[in-house]
């Protein structure tokens, strides 16, 4: 819609008005703009690729765009064994999802479900894995990978009372480890 208009008294005399519609959007102004009446957005734009501004009732938010990722493993993880750590990226830009993990011993994997063979009792600790979306935006999350406790065998023994005879006992008690 045009928003210049001319009003002139009874004398000749004109003015330049310009007019345009009151917004009925809390979201929106209606401004003139080289004659026409344009819709102006309340709230300026990101200029994060990894945020995106929204207007609500008037008040401009920031809405993350980052994705989601989860960080999981097989923990507690025996000496010698397999430690597999996996990780899911949802949301954000979508895929592809590059994936970097980093943890205990220098570990660094590009993978996003990465196994470390025959670990050791080095292996304990934190793994963290950043995931990054297709516009470059990331997010962070971690596992936490334990051992268990070294298995002790604890033995006491009761002598027979007599030779030849069966009141002898041996008791066997075992702790630690993580029961299968």
């Amino acid at each position: 819609a045009h928003c210049i208009k001319y009003v002139c008294d009874a004398n000749g005399n004109c003015q330049k008005v310009f007019t345009c519609p009151v917004s009925t959007n809390p979201c929106v102004d209606i401004v003139c703009r080289n004659g026409s009446c344009v819709s102006i957005p309340h709230c300026p734009p990101s200029t994060d690729p990894c945020v995106r501004i929204v207007c609500e009732n008037g008040i401009c938010r920031s809405v993350s765009l980052t994705p989601t990722v989860l960080a999981g493993s097989n923990s507690p993880v025996c000496t010698g064994s397999n430690l597999n750590l996996s990780s899911t990226a949802t949301g954000g830009a979508g895929s592809p999802y590059s994936y970097t993990w980093a943890g205990p011993n220098g570990f660094t994997s590009t993978l996003q479900n990465p196994t470390i063979a025959g670990v050791t009792a080095g292996a304990a600790g934190t793994y963290t894995v950043t995931a990054t979306d297709a516009k470059g935006c990331s997010k962070t999350a971690s596992a936490v990978v334990t051992q268990p406790t070294a298995v002790v065998l604890t033995a006491t023994s009761t002598a027979v009372s007599c030779n030849g005879s069966s009141t002898g006992s041996v008791t066997a008690t075992v702790s630690g480890g993580t029961p299968t």
